[in-house]
C-alpha cells in the first residue's frame, strides 16, 4: 500500500510538471508569434520610410499633423496598424505601431542625445552631426 501511495504521488507530481511545461510553452509560442508579427510590421514600415523622399519623411511620419507636406492632417502620421496584433488598451489611435523620431518637431535634429534611438547620429549622411534642421 505504501509503495502504491508513493508511486501515485510521484506520478501526480510528474503530471503536474508536464502540464506546467505545456502551458508555459503555449504562452511562449504566442509571445514569439506576436514578436515576429511586430518585427515584420516594423521592417515593412522601415521600407516605406526608405522609399519616401528624405525631405518628406519627417513631416509625413511625425506626430505633428500641422507640418504635413500636403496640408494639415493629410500625411500618415506616426502611428500605424499592425495586422495580427491587438493594440494595448488605451493605445492612441487604436493602433499597435508607433514611429519614434529623435526629436518631436518641428524639425529633425542630428545632435539630440537619445541612447535608445542611437542618437546623436549623422542622419542625412553629410559627414557632420550638427544642429541643423534636416
Amino acid at each position: 500500500m505504501v509503495e502504491l501511495a508513493v508511486s501515485i504521488t510521484v506520478l501526480a507530481f510528474a503530471l503536474c510538471a508536464a502540464a506546467s511545461t505545456v502551458i508555459t510553452t503555449g504562452a511562449l509560442n504566442q509571445k514569439n508569434h506576436e514578436t515576429e508579427v511586430a518585427r515584420r510590421a516594423a521592417e515593412n514600415m522601415l521600407e516605406v520610410l526608405r522609399n519616401t523622399d528624405f525631405a518628406r519623411v519627417f513631416p509625413s511620419y511625425n506626430s505633428v499633423p500641422g507640418d504635413d507636406p500636403n496640408g494639415a492632417g493629410t500625411a500618415p502620421g506616426n502611428r500605424f496598424a499592425v495586422t495580427g496584433l491587438t493594440p494595448l488598451p488605451g493605445a492612441p489611435g487604436g493602433v499597435a505601431g508607433t514611429i519614434l523620431f529623435a526629436s518631436p518637431g518641428p524639425g529633425l535634429f542630428e545632435n539630440v542625445n537619445d541612447a535608445t534611438l542611437g542618437m546623436p547620429r549623422d542622419l542625412n549622411s553629410d559627414g557632420l552631426i550638427d544642429a541643423a534642421d534636416l
